[in-house]
């Protein structure tokens, strides 16, 4: 809440009556007044210092600022009363008159000081009297003219005589108060306690920096040396700040923010615009924390003012910072938890791995800590883990909520592959897919439902078109598993140009890759596939590591075996030993090498699988499958 504080309006007008004696005295008419005249004497405006009576008055300044003070000093004490909207006239051109207040100067009483008030929209936004770029009309009445009043008077009741008429022009802001603004913070502090440990004697308004036993019920008030510009202090509307913040340090390591909670309460805003003044109050919600049972580490309450706090002329606090201060030391009764183990009433039942009952809670039989608290996977969602590095605060709260965390780390990022769930529900329709070089360790101290699916499988080698001189790559394994082998490369078909029959022949040329002799497999070092690089398992020595889980590489066909060394490639157009012939007797073969076999790693990889899609001339006798990674 904000408050502006106006001028002390209050005053009490003796009127004294002296009865005429014979002479004849006269009495005062109503709307008149006895003494010398009324005039206008000077203004902040620059007005004429020698105005007289009958005098109309203009201004040497039209330009003004948006939260300007117009100071207008008269012969003679003003009667704060006569003061209104009506005597002292500023209104916008064309439209309304702006908020503004009257008072006296306290130092001199012949002296209307006119102060534009700060108001503050529905959202808190502050709104400094005059609007930028308006122009406005001052006009004071002068008695004994046109003017029909009302007037300013003085204190005898004689009206003012002087007319001053001026057009000005507002924009920008002013600094009422030079220099950078700086505040003091107070508290109340404890002095004393009853038989009852309450406090019961108190010193009120201690510096809060580096104060011991505060009060557990006090404000914090903060005073400024100045008019501070309310948007950065607090908001009127929600009472919040974003600018003044108050927190608990739980061991009074101020160089230690980490540890730091925030307090809630409320916050007050005075502008004080009269005495150049401004404050704010801090309510907390609740009593301050006890600073502990000690003797060290004791907690602090920690006030907190950002450098963007600014007077209404945009200068920085000079000493915005931390304020800290240590609460009341107050003795609290232990509090005993117990539980029985003879009902479920406070078990919780989805995330307990541990036998419960019967008088006793015994460990489980090993699901881990439970320190990632839920994961739930659901219905046509696809969570995907990556076992290398895997930030949790990144998944939406449906999915994992971060309050279910037990001793939640400052980083909710795993590392190692090893995820330690509290409860784990993959829903019918939901997929949980794991990737990375690490092995997925999945723990679940309490609940593991699993309707729909989890996946740690590699991906697919990329569709590989026969008519490609190099054989495919084979695709990426999944969590440490065995990658897929590459399909073999086209066999130099060099020797098989030209016609046979009057008919094309077909054959690719593919320098260097042989075989060299189609009767000896040891040749076929490129038309075969290579195999695809296993885990490390159990020997894991460089440089010669036991690896296992790669997918085997697809072998060059035909080939020469131990059984048949007449399945072999053709070494010219008429050699046709060894194939099948395809229906047209072109002595093509379309698939000139089998695919590579998938990685593995907990089950055999999938045998690898060649795609013949309407051909044909497709052979009565496919290329071998080359087997998966075991």
């Amino acid at each position: 809440m904000i408050e502006l504080l106006r001028p002390d309006w209050g005053r009490f007008v003796l009127l004294v009556v002296v009865a005429a004696s014979s002479a004849g005295i006269a009495g005062c008419s109503a709307g008149g007044g006895g003494g010398s005249g009324m005039t206008i004497q000077t203004c902040s405006l620059a007005c004429s210092d020698t105005a007289g009576s009958d005098t109309q008055v203009r201004c040497g300044v039209t330009n003004v600022t948006m939260n300007q003070e117009i100071r207008v000093t008269f012969s003679s004490e003003v009667d704060e009363i006569s003061v209104t909207h009506n005597s002292f006239q500023l209104t916008e051109i064309g439209g309304r008159t702006p908020a503004g207040t009257f008072s006296l100067d306290p130092n001199d009483a012949r002296t209307v000081v006119y102060r534009p008030q700060v108001t503050f929209d529905s959202s808190g936004n502050p709104s400094f009297g005059l609007t930028e770029g308006k122009s406005y009309a001052l006009v004071l009445p002068a008695h004994g003219g046109s003017d029909l009043g009302p007037f300013i008077r003085n204190r005898v009741g004689t009206p003012n005589t002087t007319r001053l008429n001026c057009t000005l022009v507002a924009g920008g802001l002013s600094d009422p108060k030079p220099g950078r603004p700086r505040v003091f913070v107070t508290i109340d502090q404890v002095a004393g306690y009853d038989a009852n440990g309450e406090p019961n004697a108190f010193v009120f308004n201690v510096p809060a920096q580096g104060a011991t036993n505060v009060f557990r019920g006090t404000s914090l008030r903060m005073a400024f040396d100045d008019v501070m510009n309310p948007g950065t202090l607090a908001n009127p509307v929600t009472n919040t700040s974003s600018f003044i913040r108050v927190f608990v340090d739980a061991n009074g390591d101020l160089s230690d923010t980490g540890d730091r909670v925030q307090i809630t309460g409320t916050f007050e805003v005075t502008i004080d615009q009269a005495n150049l003044q401004s404050s704010v109050i801090f309510t907390p919600s609740r009593s301050l924390p006890s600073a502990g049972a000690g003797p060290i580490d004791l907690r602090k309450i920690v006030l907190d003012l950002s450098p963007q706090i600014a007077d209404i002329g945009g200068l920085p606090l000079i000493n915005a910072g931390v304020v800290a201060f240590t609460p009341e030391q107050i003795a609290l009764d232990p509090l005993v938890f117990s539980e029985a183990f003879n009902g479920s009433a406070i078990e919780d039942v989805q995330r307990t791995g541990s036998p419960w009952g019967n008088g006793f809670a015994a460990p489980g039989i090993g699901g881990g800590s439970g320190r990632l608290g839920d994961l739930v996977v659901a219905p046509g969602t696809i969570v995907e883990l990556n076992t290398d590095s895997e930030d949790f605060s990144a998944l939406s709260s449906e999915v994992f909520n971060p309050t279910n965390i037990i001793d939640r780390p400052a980083s909710l990022e795993i590392t190692n592959g090893v995820f330690e769930f509290a409860r784990l529900r993959v829903e019918s329709g939901g997929l949980l897919r794991f990737k990375g070089t690490n092995p997925a360790r999945v723990f679940v101290r309490g609940e593991a439902a699993i309707q729909g699916l989890i996946d740690v499988s590699g991906t697919g080698g990329l569709l590989q078109d026969s008519s490609a001189l190099a054989g495919g790559f084979g695709g990426a394994s999944g969590p440490n598993g065995g990658v897929g082998g590459d399909g073999g490369s086209r066999p130099d078909g060099a020797a098989f140009t030209g016609l046979f029959n009057g008919l094309p022949i077909g054959g690719v040329p593919n320098p260097l890759v042989g075989p060299s002799n189609v009767l000896d497999p040891a040749t076929y070092l490129h038309v075969n596939g290579k195999a695809g690089i296993g885990v490390p398992f159990p020997s894991t020595v460089d440089p010669s590591p036991t690896l296992l889980g790669g997918g085997s590489g697809g072998l060059g066909w035909p080939q020469p075996t131990a059984l048949n060394p007449n399945l072999h490639m053709p070494q010219n157009e008429l050699d046709v030993g060894g194939l099948q012939p395809d229906r047209l007797q072109f002595c093509q073969y379309i698939v000139p090498a089998a695919s590579g076999g998938g990685g593995s790693h907990a089950i055999p990889g999938a045998v690898g699988e060649a795609i013949i899609a309407g051909n044909p001339n497709t052979p009565t006798t496919p290329a071998p499958e080359a087997p998966g990674g075991g």
